[in-house]
Order: C-alpha cells, then structure tokens, then sequence
C-alpha cells in the first residue's frame, strides 16, 4: 500500500494555501500561479540532494520572523542553476548554428 503524507502550505500572508504530498516514489508541490496547472512532481530516483533549514528574516534591533526551507537538488541540474542555464543556453546557440548551416 502506497501511503501518502498531504499538507498545506501558506508561504506568505498574501499567497493562496498550497498542497504537498509526499508518497515512497515521488514529492508533489502545487507551485504553479494558477490553480488549474498540474502541480510539479518530482520522482525520489530524480532526488541527488536535500537540504533543510531555517532563513532569519531581521528586523533592525531584533528577529521579526522565520521562513522554514527544503531545497531539492534534482538530476536534471546536477551542478546547479547557473551551469543548468548555462548548458541551456549552449544548448540553444548549437541548435540555431545548425539551423542556419553554420558550424
């Protein structure tokens, strides 16, 4: 039987409550603007890495608050966000030099 953890999330005042399942195979997050667009699945044989924590938000004299955070670093950007832009956009220039009979 394939057990399933749902919660809601509110990240801010102002944003609308937020569903994250988490099963064996995979964590779903509802992090789209609509609410009409699937929500992103990420399956646990894609996961390289998590990391947790908490991010201070400071007030000049004291603490007003805290943000908890799950980082998850996918195999689809093995080496981080700028090297997944970067192989992108390398990516992309390639595909318009062959387009154009330039090589």
């Amino acid at each position: 039987m394939n057990q399933m953890f749902q919660t809601h999330i509110k990240s801010s005042v102002l944003d609308r409550v937020r569903q994250l399942s988490i099963t064996k195979d995979f964590i779903e997050y509802d992090n789209k603007d609509l609410i009409s667009n699937k929500p992103t699945r990420i399956q646990v044989s894609e996961i390289v890495g998590i990391r947790t924590g908490v991010k201070w938000i400071r007030g000049y004299v004291f603490t007003i608050g805290r943000i908890y955070v799950i980082e998850i670093k996918d195999s689809i950007i093995t080496d981080g966000f700028k090297a997944g832009i970067k192989t992108a956009i390398d990516n992309t220039i390639d595909m318009g030099k062959s387009f154009l009979g330039i090589f």
